[in-house]
């Protein structure tokens, strides 16, 4: 689902799954379908469980049943199947009365005599004459607006009748309720992000930069990790709902999925990303799968916090593919947070001590460039919930250090103490002066020191990075350091 606003009205769109097919020997499908029921996954056992069929029809129920404007699709160059009238029947039986609009896509260019005997025989679905639409070229909108804007004006009467807004009101935000119903939909973006500046870089591209975003909105967190990890399964624990499709096969997340939550009064904007594998085991051939993975590295650039999951039944959680997406966190300058996943099956029956010192083992020789020492890491379980309050404990407080500003004469004397006990190493026949520090921002914390040299070895600024965060309570936060050499405003150059 996602906001979305047309013709001056703000509303939530949910994409659901497509309906296909059911299949006859799937009996979690078919009693979802005659019942309108959820299924009892625990009572019911068996080998197969749930099926992907019976979990998407599950969830397009939900979704249906919390929305004020329904859209029912139809392929007009294909004809109307039998699979269309089946689900229209569904719809018919569990759609709010006079909620379903019809749309007859692939309607563009000329229409021919067999496309005319479809728009006849949809009449047949009950929901009237279909709005001919074509999503690929863009025709057809306009129509799609105007049911908006009646919808819009129907909620606004009704609210009006009941006293709950004014009669000179206009359709805004609150004019179409967001459906709470569960989905698999999310924006469709390329990774965009660019990648972190070095520590050498001028500070002139750091007061350039783009200003910071407010901070009174909600904590932008990010769910990344390989497949199965356990994003999707958290989603719902957090939510105490099947929000989003969970089970043990992986990638059933194939899109970006938002989803608006409150943490101790707190707003939060989750994002479960798909899951990410290496590059040499992802299918080339496969365009959904690029286009998932383009998604999730996406949402690690527009993140605030990005919490790394970590399978805890593999012998290795932490191997090369998590690694690589934390460089790719702290490139981006994000908050990061490890978090250990599937408690209660850990590989080895682990304890959560066991885990976290595991864990900081092997990051202790695969820390990534750019973050202070000792980053946080907390296992947990979706199932049992362990662990749950404390991750999130974790990620406001990460948050609130990537967010903090120090002063500039504090910094200062933090500085000067630091130059007392050790001294910066000599750049060739150079002796390396420090005079001055400042923090030019924050989210994340960018520092820099004014001296007599821009190079710095990458062993002292190792140092500094760590001394920062041990002074400032910055610890596992991304630091940046740049040095900047004053020019000599009576050097002629040649």
């Amino acid at each position: 689902e996602s906001p979305a606003h047309v013709a001056g009205i703000a509303f939530t769109i949910v994409d659901t799954g497509g309906l296909e097919e059911e299949d006859e020997t799937d009996a979690n499908f078919m009693d979802i379908r005659n019942r309108w029921t959820h299924v009892n996954v625990a009572s019911r056992g068996g080998a197969g469980g749930v099926g992907m069929g019976s979990k998407m029809l599950e969830r397009t129920a939900a979704a249906v049943q919390n929305s004020t404007l329904i859209f029912f699709m139809i392929d007009l160059r294909a004809g109307i199947t039998a699979a269309d009238r089946r689900f229209a029947d569904w719809l018919r039986r569990i759609a709010p009365a006079g909620h379903v609009v019809l749309l007859a896509n692939k309607a563009e260019g000329y229409i021919t005599e067999e496309m005319e005997d479809t728009i006849a025989e949809s009449l047949e679905l009950g929901f009237g004459e279909p709005e001919l639409i074509s999503a690929n070229q863009g025709e057809g909108m306009g129509l799609l607006t105007q049911h908006l804007v009646q919808t819009a004006d129907a909620v606004v009467n009704a609210l009006s009748a009941q006293g709950l807004v004014e009669e000179d009101s206009e359709p805004d935000a609150g004019a179409l309720p967001a459906a709470e119903a569960p989905s698999d939909v999310g924006a469709l973006n390329a990774d965009g992000g660019d990648a972190a500046a070095s520590p050498r870089e001028d500070i002139s591209l750091v007061s350039d930069a783009q200003p910071e975003e407010r901070r009174d909105g909600p904590i932008k967190i990010a769910l990344v990790g390989r497949p199965n990890a356990g994003k999707s399964s958290l989603v719902n624990h957090l939510l105490d709902e099947e929000r989003v499709l969970a089970g043990p096969m992986p990638g059933l997340t194939r899109d970006a999925i938002t989803i608006e939550w409150k943490w101790k009064n707190r707003g939060i904007q989750l994002v479960d990303t798909a899951g990410i594998r290496k590059i040499g085991r992802r299918d080339r051939s496969n365009a959904l799968e690029g286009m998932a993975t383009l998604q999730s590295f996406h949402a690690i650039s527009r993140a605030e916090v990005v919490v790394l999951l970590l399978d805890g039944t593999h012998r290795e959680p932490y191997g090369i593919l998590e690694s690589s997406l934390a460089t790719k966190v702290v490139q981006e300058g994000r908050a990061i947070v490890f978090a250990v996943s599937k408690l209660d099956i850990a590989h080895g029956a682990k304890t959560d001590k066991d885990l976290q010192q595991q864990i900081h083992n092997m990051l202790s020789y695969r820390l990534p460039a750019g973050i202070a020492p000792d980053p946080p890491v907390v296992p947990f379980s979706s199932v049992t919930g362990e662990g749950v309050p404390e991750l999130f404990n974790r990620v406001i407080s990460v948050y609130k250090r990537w967010d903090r500003r120090v002063t500039t004469g504090m910094l200062n004397r933090w500085l000067r103490s630091v130059l007392r006990h050790h001294a910066p190493p000599r750049n060739g026949r150079l002796e390396t002066k420090f005079r001055y520090i400042t923090q030019v921002k924050a989210r994340p914390p960018t520092f820099c020191i004014f001296g007599n040299t821009e190079e710095v070895a990458d062993s002292y600024v190792r140092y500094l990075r760590s001394a920062i965060a041990k002074e400032f309570n910055m610890r596992g936060t991304p630091i940046r350091i740049l040095f900047k050499k004053p020019q000599n405003p009576y050097h002629k150059a040649n």
